[in-house]
C-alpha cells in the first residue's frame, strides 16, 4: 500500500546501470542476482492477487527488461483491465525517446499508466510523494490516475520479514533512511 493508490502487486526487477548515490535498494544493481522467473510465474501470481488495485514496477531499473515486462503486463491486463500500472524509471521520459534503452520500450511505455522518472539525487529528496527526489517528474501515460495528487502523497513504508531476510517496501524521508540504516545494519 506504500508504492502507489490502493493495493498494489509490487515488482522490483534486477539490474540498474544509475548506481545513484542513497539508492534504496543497491542490492538490485548488479545485473546478475536476484531469481529467474518465467513471465508465466509472474503473470499468475499477479492474477491470483484478487485484492489488488494496481501493479507498482521498481528495480533495479525495468527499461533494461522491458520486453519481458511488456509481455507480463499484456497477460495481466487482457483478464485484469482493470489494473492500473506505475513504473519508476531511472531515465527521463525524453531519454527515453531520444535513446532508447531497448527496442521493445514504446510497447512498454503503452502499458504504463504512471511513469515516475529520472535518477534518484539524494540532495533533492524532500521527504514528501511518491518518487524519491524532486527532480523526478510524474507522466501521465493514461488518464486512469490523474485524480491523485502524486507529489504530495504522504510517504509511508511497510516492513516484511520473509524467512530470515528483510523486505522494505515504500519511500523513505530523511529520518526513516537513517532509521532503517542504523537499526537493520545490526539485524
Amino acid at each position: 500500500m506504500a508504492l502507489g493508490p490502493g493495493k498494489r502487486f509490487a515488482l522490483w526487477v534486477q539490474g540498474c546501470p544509475f548506481r545513484c548515490h542513497g539508492c534504496i535498494a543497491p542490492e538490485w544493481q548488479p545485473l546478475d542476482g536476484g531469481y529467474i522467473s518465467t513471465i508465466e510465474e509472474i503473470s499468475e501470481k499477479i492474477l491470483n492477487s484478487n485484492n489488488i488495485s494496481g501493479i507498482t514496477i521498481s528495480g533495479g531499473e525495468p527499461f533494461l527488461q522491458a520486453s519481458a515486462l511488456t509481455q507480463m503486463l499484456k497477460i495481466v491486463l487482457e483478464e485484469r483491465p482493470e489494473l492500473t500500472v506505475i513504473c519508476f524509471t531511472g531515465f527521463t521520459f525524453e531519454d527515453l525517446l531520444k535513446n532508447p534503452p531497448h527496442q521493445d520500450f514504446k510497447e512498454f511505455l503503452d502499458c504504463i499508466d504512471l511513469l515516475i522518472d529520472g535518477p534518484y539525487v539524494e540532495a533533492l529528496d524532500e521527504g514528501i510523494g511518491l518518487r524519491g527526489s524532486s527532480n523526478q517528474n510524474f507522466i501521465f501515460l493514461s488518464e486512469r490516475l490523474k485524480g491523485f495528487d502524486f507529489r504530495n502523497w504522504k510517504r509511508h513504508s511497510e516492513i516484511f520479514i520473509v524467512d530470515e531476510s528483510i523486505l522494505f517496501v515504500g519511500i523513505p524521508g530523511e529520518k526513516t533512511r537513517s532509521v532503517m540504516v542504523q537499526n537493520f545494519m545490526n539485524f
